[in-house]
């Protein structure tokens, strides 16, 4: 699960980096429990770290195994166990954005 979650962090910074959204200028903390789990930090100017956001606008708190189908779209986030502190709406434009395919 490490392994996949390296690779789809991956494309989330290409992601950001070549949609060029004006929205995006707060940082988001993303937070995966379980096997493979850890945190990331995904800021604007398409950086993305391991470790916790200063700041952030939102944080996402999930099951590392649910992250690809959530990422993917295969599954929507509202339907699955998400957890989201701070800014809902701002949580909500990014979760929406992020497509990893």
């Amino acid at each position: 699960m490490a392994v996949a979650l390296e690779w789809m962090f991956a494309v989330v910074r290409n992601q950001v980096r070549s949609a060029r959204r004006e929205w995006f200028v707060r940082p988001v903390t993303v937070e995966l429990e379980g096997p493979g789990g850890g945190i990331w930090s995904v800021r604007p100017g398409a950086v993305v770290r391991a470790g916790p956001s200063d700041k952030p606008a939102a944080t996402l708190t999930g099951r590392a195994v649910g992250f690809p189908e959530r990422a993917t779209h295969r599954a929507d986030w509202r339907q699955r166990d998400l957890r989201i502190s701070g800014g809902a709406d701002y949580a909500a434009r990014f979760l929406d954005f992020v497509r990893v395919v």
